[in-house]
């Protein structure tokens, strides 16, 4: 084998040429100048030597005179416009690379090309240039054939195949301008700088979707009050309509549905709110094939029908979870694998089954605390997620779709909702095949419940209640249902006639519920004047939404209940009993 190129040291070669003149008369007349001239050389050439290995920048020694001859010769066949040239022979780039050498390098070179020694460098420069890098290579020919120098950004890879982004600066020295037997190249390591400039308008794009999430909430919170409100009209209505109809009939099953539709239209705007962060989460047993039924009946209505959802639930155990919540991680994934299958169609399928502690350690997940397990999993035939992605998914903002078609939160706001479950969520995907999510959460065992309440008596009672609304329409709906159950009730659409009522006539009242945004005088300015009439007086607190007051805050006032709108009658029901029951 040939041995490696090891360039000869400056003094040394010039001292050869000068001797080969004529040693003999040179050492008869000039001896004396001449070695001190070479040793000043050498002096010269060790501290050039200094500064090139020392350099925090990383040089290049070539050798380029085979490409200038080739050069030359192209020049004298006429080739002018070497641009045209290498886009009309390809193949001359490679061939022409493969005539520069790598002469010399220093160690902030190794360092950057993570290299161990020289030898691994020195050769030929295709070895560290990417497959991709054909049109840096032309843009830096045709740079050296027209200008004899060139300055580039380009992605070179490392000897461990790492890509970094760089400037590379060619210079030749004195007295090789016609030669290119010595040209330097500096190389300057950019791949920091680019990635802070990355880094700085993906928390620019973050702070954007960040604000679009405030205004968001501010919607979601502004709308919410009115739409319960609605909402609680239409519940309370169909629950009424739903007792005078008769059993069994086409009519009960028609409000039936009615009723089934609000509820559900109540799930979506505290899963609005939960989104904006503006609603707490409610931690209670869950049973998950309920919301998988649910949420693929969503899914169903919102996907084409080229994609078939297919559905094993092979058990009804329960998790400590909020439904809200869950009901959202299925939607996100189920979205998600709807985007991929939306060009071809596919399959997607929700599994839910029971798994062990063992067989999740199996698996090499990480450590659980738990006994016993429910695995879902979402499993899709689309298109797959690339490997070079899959360590990015979960990261917030993070997307492959265009940006109109999403905000990269959907797998995120899942992670950290399994994650708050005490759960963990796994991926495996094959590109071209398909991407499959588990998920693993807690089994428990919940508390023996009696079945079938709703078909059980609601609680009623014949109590004074003050019942106060802005809203005509909840106040006539909120009246029949308290009628219904017994009470006696006088309702005001004015929280200051409302006040007045209470003010003539203390004792005339054991209850009082009232909403919470209303003119001139809020629910709570009412129920504190209310309250510093009658100290002991129970008051349920119920409302859309507000910003101003939460449960904590109300029962710190005085306040002993407090109901989000819209309410359900059997809600109301036991909250009110629950609170004229309890001791004072």
């Amino acid at each position: 084998m040939p041995k490696p190129f090891e360039p000869e040291p400056h003094y040394a070669l010039t001292r050869r040429r000068i001797i080969g003149l004529g040693e003999r008369r040179v050492r008869k007349n000039y001896y004396p100048q001449l070695q001190q001239r070479l040793e000043e050389l050498k002096r010269s050439e060790l501290r050039y030597r200094a500064l090139f290995e020392n350099s925090p920048i990383s040089l290049w020694e070539e050798d380029f005179s085979r490409l200038k001859t080739h050069f030359d010769h192209l020049k004298k066949d006429g080739v002018e416009d070497f641009n045209r040239y290498f886009s009309d022979h390809p193949e001359e780039i490679k061939r022409c690379i493969r005539m520069v050498r790598i002469v010399d390098v220093n160690r902030s070179t190794l360092a950057l090309y993570e290299a161990v020694s020289k030898k691994e460098l020195l050769g030929s420069i295709h070895r560290i240039l990417p497959q991709t890098a054909q049109s840096v290579l032309k843009t830096e020919l045709v740079a050296m054939a027209q200008a004899g120098r060139f300055e580039i950004e380009c992605i070179n890879r490392t000897l461990k195949g790492n890509d970094r982004h760089l400037l590379i600066k060619s210079s030749i020295p004195p007295g090789y301008e016609d030669s290119w037997e010595r040209v330097f190249i500096s190389v300057y390591d950019l791949t920091e700088r680019i990635e802070a400039e990355k880094e700085k308008k993906d928390l620019g794009r973050q702070l954007r979707q960040a604000q679009k999430m405030e205004a968001v909430g501010t919607l979601a919170g502004g709308i919410a009050h009115d739409f319960n409100n609605i909402l609680s009209a239409v519940i309370g209505f169909t629950e009424m309509a739903m007792e005078d109809a008769p059993p069994d009939s086409a009519l009960t099953y028609n409000m039936e549905q009615v009723l089934q539709a609000g509820l559900r239209a109540k799930h979506l705007v505290q899963q609005i709110l939960a989104f904006s962060r503006q609603s707490e989460h409610e931690m209670k047993p869950v049973q998950l094939d309920r919301i998988i039924k649910e949420a693929c009946a969503l899914l169903r209505a919102s996907l084409p029908t080229t994609i078939d959802i297919q559905t094993d639930v092979r058990t009804a155990a329960f998790i400590m979870g909020d439904p809200t919540q869950m009901h959202q991680v299925l939607m996100n994934l189920g979205t998600n694998a709807g985007h991929a299958m939306r060009d071809r169609g596919g399959r997607l399928v929700v599994m839910l089954r029971e798994t062990t502690l063992e067989e999740v350690r199996e698996k090499g997940l990480p450590k659980m605390d738990a006994e016993a397990y429910l695995q879902l999993m979402v499993q899709d035939t689309g298109q797959g997620i690339p490997p070079t992605i899959m360590d990015r998914i979960f990261d917030p903002f993070f997307t492959t779709k265009e940006h109109t078609e999403g905000t990269g939160m959907g797998l995120s706001v899942a992670h950290g909702i399994i994650k708050s479950h005490g759960g963990l969520i796994d991926v495996e995907s094959r590109v071209g095949r398909g991407t499959t999510f588990h998920i693993y959460l807690p089994k428990i065992m919940p508390r023996a419940k009696a079945h079938h309440q709703s078909a059980l008596p609601l609680p009623s009672g014949s109590e004074r209640v003050l019942l106060v609304d802005d809203e005509t329409m909840l106040v006539d709906m909120g009246r029949q249902v308290l009628t219904r159950l017994g009470y006696q009730v006088t309702a005001c659409t004015s929280s200051v006639e409302a006040l007045h009522h209470f003010q003539n006539d203390p004792a005339a009242f054991d209850l009082v519920i009232t909403d919470m945004t209303m003119p001139h005088l809020t629910g709570k300015e009412l129920a504190t004047a209310l309250l510093k009439i009658k100290p002991a007086l129970p008051i349920i607190m119920c409302t859309g939404f507000s910003e101003t007051i939460t449960e904590e805050t109300a029962k710190r006032i005085g306040i002993k209940a407090f109901i989000l709108k819209p309410i359900v009658m059997s809600d109301l029901a036991e909250t009110m009993r629950k609170v004229l029951d309890s001791p004072l």
